[in-house]
């Protein structure tokens, strides 16, 4: 899911983006309508549903084997601001303050690389019925491999993927009002930020932050 919203998001900056004019995105919208295979490749056709000076919009289609499986809609917004929009002063903002690093989050080096973790979560996870798949095979091996083949790399809380050691508070607050902070950076360095830092943004949108 993530690795489609992701490549969504390139393939709408691709079609915007000038030697002119840059863009940014702004919101991504996604429907998911079938599943994907590991073979044949994937299609983008992007298209423009809207043009203006400092916002437009792009849907984007995937396709494979003729077959439409996603759909994404693209918000954008210029990175220069022009006209009346470039002398706002204040925008609506709806994230909440950055985690102070010690208080609010432990820092990186004190908390578990992915593989730790995964040791732990997937001992205590054998006896669930989502990883009933697993019976037989090594767990271990069978998970750290599996995550070990993504282009992250995680530094995780203890509590990460345990229930039983989240807080009262936590676990019966509104989804809405609940955290879950974590660490994570690409295992390569990007070559343009000002594009793939959106499109690795979009991929670990779909990923452990469902969890909350």
């Amino acid at each position: 899911g993530g690795t489609r919203a992701a490549q969504s998001v390139l393939a709408a900056l691709l079609y915007s983006n000038t030697y002119e004019k840059s863009w940014k995105p702004m919101s991504i919208h996604c429907h998911f309508l079938h599943s994907a295979k590991p073979h044949p490749a994937l299609y983008y056709k992007v298209s423009s549903l809207k043009d203006g000076k400092n916002y437009c919009t792009r849907e984007v289609n995937l396709f494979q084997n003729d077959q439409l499986i996603f759909r994404a809609t693209v918000s954008l917004q210029a990175y220069q601001l022009e006209g009346s929009a470039a002398n706002l002063r204040g925008q609506l903002s709806h994230n909440r303050a950055p985690p102070l690093i010690g208080k609010d989050i432990d820092h990186p080096d004190d908390m578990l690389t992915q593989e730790e973790l995964f040791k732990i979560w997937s001992k205590k996870a054998m006896n669930k019925k989502h990883l009933e798949y697993l019976k037989g095979k090594n767990c271990e091996e069978e998970v750290i491999r599996c995550y070990n083949r993504e282009p992250c790399i995680w530094k995780l809380p203890l509590d990460m993927f345990d229930q039983d050691l989240v807080s009262d508070e936590e676990r019966h607050a509104p989804p809405s009002d609940r955290t879950l902070r974590y660490w994570v950076k690409t295992k390569d360095s990007l070559k343009n930020p000002s594009i793939f830092n959106w499109v690795a943004i979009a991929y670990i949108s779909d990923y452990f932050y469902l969890s909350a």
